[in-house]
């Protein structure tokens, strides 16, 4: 009778062990990636900070991992510590297969200089200041000469069009020899780290026309589409100190006319 129970108990639990032993031995696909992609972030982690004398393996800021700056696109001279992301984010992604041109290398090198040479608080930048107050209070208008030209980023929406608009926006910069500045708004310091070293990309509080930012729409009179559409001002001879570019979802058609290199001609005199 006892021999019976122990068979009836064994044909039971037999599905079990056959389940369980299948689901160990071959674990889902995704599983197994995850577990491989966590071996090798730690891998590299602990491997690239073999000198440091942190018992946890993990880098004491010594030295870091070779990857850090990206290939160069990050200049190398930062505080290490001032902003942990900067170092640390390449611990979350694959490494890409494809490496940065030296041209490119080169326009950015070249762009961290004039960004040092215009940026905020700098000689450059507290001439351009004073003329681009002066213009803007009708004293004279710009005449193209000025050393530093700046393209400002208002603080607009959320993370993600920040992202994408900031990136849009130093594109231009760079292939326009302008300098980026970002307005700082609620969060903006707090969100990105500071990309250019030596300097701030950060708007400075005695910007001359930080206080009509909330005010500029499709309306105002240094809105370019809405130039465009009185016709106002785009002679040769009379350059506005600044231009406002209304790039939001609701822009139309006067304003998509930035995009089109022949109505470029104010964009490449004024100040900003």
């Amino acid at each position: 009778m006892n021999l019976m129970k122990i068979l009836a108990a064994l044909l039971v639990s037999l599905p079990v062990l056959v389940t369980l032993s299948l689901v160990l031995r071959s674990p889902p696909p995704d599983r197994i990636k995850g577990f491989a992609d966590a071996r090798v972030i730690q891998r590299l982690t602990r491997n690239d900070t073999s000198s440091s004398n942190s018992e946890d393996g993990f880098s004491d800021h010594t030295q870091m991992p070779k990857d850090t700056l990206h290939d160069g696109l990050i200049a190398p001279g930062f505080d290490e510590g001032s902003c942990l992301s900067r170092y640390q984010s390449n611990l979350y992604r694959k490494i890409s297969p494809h490496k940065p041109s030296s041209y490119l290398l080169s326009r950015l090198r070249n762009y961290e200089h004039h960004h040092k040479k215009c940026g905020p608080h700098t000689k450059s930048y507290k001439t351009a200041m004073a003329q681009l107050k002066s213009t803007d209070q009708g004293n004279s208008s710009v005449g193209g000469s000025t050393e530093c030209k700046y393209v400002v980023w208002i603080s607009y929406s959320g993370l993600g069009n920040k992202i994408l608009t900031i990136t849009s926006a130093f594109l231009y910069a760079l292939l326009t020899n302008r300098v980026l500045l970002v307005d700082p708004g609620k969060d903006m310091a707090d969100l990105f780290c500071e990309p250019f070293p030596e300097n701030s990309w950060l708007l400075s509080k005695d910007f001359s026309i930080k206080e009509k930012f909330n005010k500029f729409d499709q309306k105002s009179s240094h809105c370019y589409g809405n130039m465009l559409k009185k016709k106002k001002n785009t002679s040769s001879e009379l350059v506005p100190s600044f231009l406002y570019l209304h790039l939001a979802h609701d822009y139309d058609e006067q304003d998509k006319l930035f995009f089109c290199d022949e109505y470029h001609s104010l964009t490449g005199k004024s100040l900003g």
